[in-house]
């Protein structure tokens, strides 16, 4: 019957059979993500973890949405994420009530390549000046000395410079 009280019969297709006790749920499910920490930063490829336990009617799905995409898609196995740059995800789940948990989001930065130092010959001066330079880290760390200069971005990359003195000789 419809809501009218007709005697209209429409064949819907159930995404879920509940029982009767899990009518009664009334509770999102909560995701949790592991692997990552949100604002972390990671020097080589993260795998990411998303879990929803739902203790009474059981979770129907899971989806996530990644930076530069903007449809949702069915979390079936852990995510591997290897590109250089600042990852948001987007995520939740849905319990076979019909329950949806709102929306979580987190961001991380993965830098696997070491910063480069760059110099230059100042002729005013009479001396080199050096600097260094990242795709990722836009001001690299850069400590010099009498016989060496190291680069070292946010996540922990370095690269190094030593000088050699050749003899005059």
């Amino acid at each position: 019957l419809d809501a009218l009280g007709n005697g209209i019969t429409v064949s819907v297709g159930a995404d879920a059979i509940l029982s009767p006790d899990d009518i009664g749920d009334r509770i999102p499910p909560v995701t949790t993500l592991s692997g990552v920490q949100d604002s972390g930063m990671y020097r080589s490829g993260v795998t990411v973890n998303l879990a929803a336990p739902d203790a009474q009617s059981g979770v129907l799905y899971t989806k996530y949405i990644l930076t530069g995409t903007s449809t949702a898609q069915a979390y079936t196995a852990p995510l591997v994420i290897s590109q250089e740059g600042t990852t948001t995800i987007q995520y939740y789940s849905v319990d076979r009530a019909g329950n949806n948990e709102a929306a979580r989001t987190i961001s991380f930065l993965i830098d696997a390549t070491p910063p480069e130092i760059g110099t230059a010959f100042d002729i005013a001066t009479d001396s080199f000046r050096f600097f260094a330079l990242d795709t990722v880290n836009l001001a690299p760390a850069l400590v010099c000395n009498a016989t060496e200069c190291t680069a070292t971005d946010d996540a922990g990359n370095t690269a190094k410079l030593v000088f050699k003195v050749k003899d005059k000789k």
